[in-house]
């Protein structure tokens, strides 16, 4: 019974702080689903679960257990699902079991012992938990900050599988390396110095692949960025284009303006009602075509809304908006060229190949119960092709970013996005909390 006693307690401490680090990481790198009563359940059932896989006494079971079960908690109680976070999280473990390893090695050096120290003086138990509990509690908050510097960065699908393929062949060499290193002919410290070399080229090679997955992190926002950049300026000159054009057309209306009245004082005087009627109206027609069709307060939207309006009279496409003039000063001009220009090049993409008579794209923006809501409909004629949550273009070749480049950027200012659709009708509605 003490024997039992003095081996659950090790176990006990190491369960208890593991389940710590896993949920504060969880916490620290994604938003909650649920309440505070759910957490502490799970909180609770996780760690007995993995206090009694302990008891087995069989390392790769502890580790395959730690592995699902931080990956199954992180997608079912935490938001951002995504392949990225598999990613971070076996890191996080990958670090834990390979800090379990070297502090096992380094104490048998020290004291002598043959590995698994488990097996053998429950003191020297105690010192490898404590001590690998006091370094981890450590080591796995310089990894939530190498992690947080990518939070907004973006990657490919085949990125991810080779960074994830790449972990599970560390693993997997390390473990088959370590079982010939155990049954060699060598003596015991140097099956020591052997299994501490690799347990520090896995520490090694594990944070390199953080660095590494920062490194295309940042080429690839990079090239979103300069792609961003250069939407932006095209969409800046073709409008300053058509305000010289605007312009020209108001100078030689302002030059004609005496003789205009001249016309309609002498159809009026004639009693031609009608015909002056039908003047001044083409007139009202020719002067309101010259100002901005659409105004709020904030310049780039001005601009984005005012180019895809000219794109919507091109193509026949009806188009209505109804806004409040709202402060959007809390967004960045890069994202909301990001949000607005891709949801508007969807719009007007799909409208284009719906019958004539059925085109139209509806634009709201308004402010609910401390929300700003933007909502933008557009009718559709093509099949929506949706995989894992995600709507893909049904063009060949085609990557279909558009929607992740505007929910990463919501995902900045705590937003959120939903996509409705009704009947030929697809509705993008898009949700910010109101800064203060």
């Amino acid at each position: 019974m003490l024997s039992f006693f003095l081996n659950a307690v090790p176990y006990c401490l190491s369960c208890s702080v593991g389940t710590f680090i896993v949920f504060d990481f969880m916490k620290s790198m994604y938003s909650k689903k649920y309440n505070k009563f759910i957490y502490i359940i799970a909180k609770i059932v996780f760690g007995i679960l993995w206090f009694l896989i302990c008891l087995f006494k069989y390392p790769i079971l502890n580790f395959v257990f730690l592995l699902l079960f931080s990956i199954i908690i992180g997608f079912s109680l935490y938001n951002n699902n995504n392949l990225k976070k598999v990613l971070q999280i076996t890191l996080l473990i990958l670090l834990y079991a390979g800090l379990d390893a070297l502090i096992s090695i380094i104490i048998s050096l020290i004291t002598g012992s043959s590995i698994p120290l488990y097996d053998k003086d429950p003191i020297l138990l105690f010192l490898d938990v404590f001590l690998l509990q006091i370094i981890m509690l450590l080591f796995y908050k310089f990894i939530v900050i190498l992690l947080k510097k990518q939070e907004n960065y973006f990657v490919y699908m085949r990125q991810f599988a080779i960074l994830v393929l790449f972990l599970i062949i560390n693993v997997v060499v390390i473990y088959f390396l370590t079982l010939m290193a155990a049954n060699s002919e060598l003596d015991q410290k140097s099956i020591h110095y052997i299994m501490m070399l690799m347990t520090l080229l896995s520490s090694i090679l594990n944070l390199s692949v953080i660095y590494f997955f920062e490194f295309i992190s940042k080429s690839t926002l990079l090239q979103k960025r300069i792609e961003l950049m250069q939407q932006k300026v095209d969409m800046q000159y073709n409008y300053y284009q058509q305000l010289e054009i605007e312009y020209n057309k108001s100078q030689k209306i302002m030059h004609d303006v005496k003789n205009h009245i001249e016309i309609i004082n002498q159809l009026y005087q004639s009693k031609h009602f009608d015909k002056g009627l039908e003047y001044t109206s083409k007139l009202n027609s020719i002067i309101d075509e010259l100002g901005l069709k659409f105004n709020c307060n904030n310049k780039i939207l001005n601009i984005i809304v005012n180019e895809n309006i000219k794109k919507c009279e091109l193509n026949e496409i009806k188009f209505s908006y109804s806004v409040e003039n709202l402060d959007l000063s809390f967004i960045d001009d890069m994202d909301i060229t990001a949000i607005f220009a891709n949801l508007f090049d969807n719009a007007v993409e799909a409208c284009q190949k719906v019958n004539e008579n059925d085109r139209k794209i509806e634009l709201r923006l308004y402010k609910f119960n401390n929300m700003l809501i933007v909502n933008l409909l557009n009718s559709y004629a093509d099949p929506i092709i949706k995989r894992n949550e995600r709507f893909l273009s049904n063009k060949m070749g085609h990557k279909a970013i558009g929607l992740s480049n505007v929910k990463q950027a919501i995902d900045k200012y705590d937003g959120d996005i939903n996509i409705d659709i009704d009947q030929n009708k697809f509705s993008v509605s898009i949700m910010f909390p109101i800064q203060n």
